[in-house]
């Protein structure tokens, strides 16, 4: 993970500045981009919380910079589009291969919520509490959204 964080004193920073840093780090190619302000108390609480828990020096970094930083309405879509796939698909297949026909099949059927949980798991940020949602099935659902654009 690279990031730049800026701590400063003073006043508030405007939101068009900020903006303006947005976009060019998003014209240099940075993606995923996350611009984050936080006052001096939420970077007190962030600060001090990392410095209670023996977390390694790049896991603190990490947490103060994906505290509070996911979209709620994303996490609560990634939540769902989890459990809707899990119930769907993953109580009845544990292959790869068997769980993209079985996704595509789902899709190519008709099935506009199965759609919908591919691209939100595909496109989305934040945190996938369902444990059989791997690494390697994550893949999965990212290379057959990856698919459905080259198709539609």
């Amino acid at each position: 993970m690279k990031a730049i964080i800026i701590f400063y004193r003073g006043n508030d920073v405007p939101a068009n500045v900020i903006e303006k840093l947005a976009s060019v780090l998003a014209i240099s190619g940075v993606e995923p981009l996350y611009c984050s302000t936080r006052d001096d108390e939420a970077v007190s609480d962030a600060v001090m919380q990392s410095s209670l828990t023996k977390i390694s020096p790049s896991g603190k970094l990490a947490r103060l910079l994906t505290e509070k930083v996911v979209d709620p309405s994303d996490q609560e879509a990634i939540d769902s589009a989890a459990v809707y796939i899990t119930e769907k698909v993953l109580k009845h297949f544990t292959t790869q291969t068997m769980i993209t026909m079985a996704i595509t099949n789902c899709i190519l059927g008709g099935d506009q919520e199965m759609r919908t949980a591919v691209k939100i798991l595909a496109t989305k940020k934040g945190v996938i509490k369902e444990p059989k949602l791997t690494k390697p099935i994550l893949n999965v659902i990212k290379s057959i959204y990856t698919g459905l654009g080259q198709i539609s």
